[in-house]
């Protein structure tokens, strides 16, 4: 990736990070872990970790009703000449970490 790109999905995780803590509701608490641009550069999936587990399904339907509304918050707090096609997923991969971590201890 270039620097260019470095930076874009840097801010744009910010951005995320920042839209979810102002519209996301108070039974559950989504977290951004990591975003990934594809290798055009044409999609950016945000990964995102949920807690309580039991709100995972409510919380993904949330940030995926709710994408529109983060592509103005995006356009609104971001100076770019494009964008990649954005998606929110959850992060199978902190769950395995977190898993790992549990039965570790």
């Amino acid at each position: 990736m270039s620097r260019r790109e470095d930076r874009l999905v840097a801010e744009l995780q910010r951005l995320a990070a920042e839209f979810l803590g102002l519209h996301a509701g108070p039974r559950s608490l989504i977290t951004v872990t990591d975003c990934i641009l594809s290798n055009n550069s044409q999609r950016l999936q945000i990964l995102i970790s949920v807690l309580p587990e039991t709100e995972e399904r409510a919380a993904l339907a949330f940030v995926r009703r709710q994408l529109s509304e983060f592509i103005l918050f995006v356009h609104k707090h971001l100076r770019a000449g494009y964008l990649p096609q954005i998606s929110f997923a959850l992060d199978a991969g902190e769950k395995h970490r977190q898993k790992i971590d549990k039965l570790l201890q």
